[in-house]
């Protein structure tokens, strides 16, 4: 048996390398656990902003698609305004022969002006709504 002098110069002996590598691989598995923490969260935030871009995409396609609807509906009564329009400037036109044919004043007829103004307003309306394009860059 080996007394406790030739015990302590065995040990001495020893490598003391198993100590340092384990506080090595201790540190390691800290770096490891707290990097795979924050790879975790960067992944949920990456998952978050898809689903959020994911939703954004959809209430915009569905916007573009109002929108579209929209501009149609609104073609459709600019043509009817234009229609209405040229349909007011033959009758203030009319109006006008008429006045001259009896010796008086257009401006004399209730409303000839009020309409020939107000259908001169829907004819530029009518133009620019027909004109308007729903540009989605």
């Amino acid at each position: 048996m080996n007394t406790p002098k030739e015990l302590e110069k065995i040990y001495n002996k020893l490598p003391k390398e198993k100590v340092e590598l384990e506080k090595v691989q201790l540190g390691i598995v800290d770096d490891v656990s707290a990097k795979l923490k924050q790879v975790k969260q960067e992944l949920s935030n990456l998952n978050n902003i898809e689903k959020e871009l994911n939703t954004g995409k959809k209430e915009f396609i569905a916007l573009q698609k109002k929108m579209l609807k929209m501009e149609d509906s609104a073609k459709n009564k600019a043509e009817k305004a234009e229609k209405l329009s040229g349909s007011a400037a033959t009758l203030v036109n009319k109006a006008y022969k008429a006045a001259n044919d009896l010796g008086v004043k257009p401006t004399d007829i209730p409303g000839v002006k009020d309409l020939e103004n107000f259908g001169i307003d829907l004819e530029l309306k009518s133009v620019d709504i027909d004109n308007f394009q729903f540009d989605s860059n």
